[in-house]
């Protein structure tokens, strides 16, 4: 899956669609293990499980939307708190408040890591740009399915 790559090693993605093609699945099963020994007693473990959206399928609230936006620093968390901001701006989006959830619709997202990766991308893509003037100046273009310059 695509676990520990939010906020924390506690933090975790599952598409059971992803790995369940060929089967049906029927339960989820959340379990905490703690082995550790304190005072001569092994059941000293506490956990939460908070936070818990199962989704079947998602779709975009920001697919017919122009998507822009000026970062300073383009990190993941920048990017997806300017996704939240154009999210509460957008009346479509009334119903949603995930920007995590909504990348994953808008990149067809099967993990995580997929996400990152695009905003990665994105990122990526835009410093390249920004760190040549011609392109402000419209005389050069990218072409996005070979990404050379034209």
């Amino acid at each position: 899956g695509c676990d520990g790559v939010a906020s924390g090693s506690d933090d975790y993605c599952y598409d059971p669609d992803y790995y369940t093609k060929a089967s049906f699945m029927r339960y989820i099963v959340f379990v905490s293990d703690d082995d550790r020994l304190v005072n001569g007693v092994r059941s000293n473990g506490d956990v939460t499980f908070g936070n818990i959206e199962i989704t079947t399928s998602l779709t975009s609230c920001l697919a017919d939307e122009d998507i822009s936006f000026s970062l300073d620093d383009c990190t993941a968390d920048n990017f997806l708190a300017a996704v939240q901001v154009k999210m509460e701006a957008t009346a479509a989006c009334a119903n949603k408040s995930d920007p995590l959830l909504e990348l994953f619709s808008l990149f067809d997202a099967t993990e995580e890591m997929d996400v990152y990766s695009n905003i990665e991308k994105v990122c990526t893509g835009a410093y390249k740009l920004s760190g040549y003037d011609v392109y402000d100046k419209g005389t050069l273009g990218m072409d996005a399915a070979t990404e050379r310059q034209i």
